[in-house]
């Protein structure tokens, strides 16, 4: 028996024509801090491939988009990772990456640091230098220990557990992190260039103009802060009535 807290969504997925009823907590939904939920749905057949979902607080669906042939990944066991680092520094290794290009891992085990850096270099591909060598890297992270950014984990830490408690196989989760992530990897060059460029304060709506719509408000204020972060003046280039500057970094 349903809750009275509980959202009932059905949708059929445009690939395989299965029909799915997502239950979701109200609850839930009300203390999204974007506004929307998003519910990565995994199918198998013909192939596997995702159904994602961005359902608001009213339960109305207001987008949904495939993610399909990716590879099947071989030795990428996600389980063992999560396990090993749990997701806590896993979400601190993703945002390390989001603001650094060159990267060292270490860690006293060679093995997990091995599957670690190879899970990394298939979510950003060729966007991040992994692995380099303590010589060339900007900046070196032993994967037992990540230090804490000084800005909010909250969006990625959404991310990578909505993408655990949906996902089951490897090469589905890291095909839906790939796809995140190598969004805000574009949208970091491009609102570093649209923040360099400008001789005005730019504003939450110009973001979401230059984003195309692509980013929701809490992954837009993530890209600042990760923008900041990487020594950009953002606090000077920015101005969000809607955020206090305190929530913004």
């Amino acid at each position: 028996m349903l809750s009275s807290q509980a959202l009932v969504i059905k949708i059929k997925c445009t690939i395989c024509s299965a029909e799915n009823e997502i239950c979701i907590d109200r609850v839930e939904l009300e203390s999204e801090p974007s506004g929307v939920v998003r519910i990565p749905i995994e199918h198998f057949i013909p192939q596997p491939h995702l159904l994602v979902i961005d359902i608001d607080a009213h339960g109305t669906i207001r987008g949904a988009y495939i993610i399909k042939d990716y590879p099947l990944l071989e030795g990428v066991l996600m389980g063992e990772i999560l396990d090993t680092i749990g997701i806590s520094n896993l979400s601190k290794l993703l945002a390390w990456l989001l603001v650094y290009d060159e990267v060292d891992l270490y860690g006293r085990n060679p093995d997990v640091t091995k599957l670690i850096s190879t899970f990394l270099s298939h979510v950003f591909g060729n966007a991040r230098k992994i692995s380099l060598g303590k010589e060339k890297a900007r900046v070196r992270l032993d994967v037992s220990n990540i230090p804490e950014p000084e800005f909010s984990l909250s969006v990625i830490n959404r991310r990578l557990q909505s993408a655990v408690k949906n996902i089951k196989s490897s090469s589905s989760l890291i095909a839906f992190l790939k796809n995140e992530f190598e969004r805000y990897v574009t949208y970091i060059n491009v609102f570093e260039e649209a923040l360099k460029s400008t001789k005005r304060r730019l504003t939450m709506d110009d973001f979401i103009r230059i984003s195309e719509g692509k980013l929701q408000r809490d992954e837009i204020k993530l890209i600042l802060a990760v923008l900041k972060a990487r020594g950009i003046d953002v606090s000077r280039k920015v101005e969000i009535p809607e955020f206090k500057i305190a929530e913004l970094f």
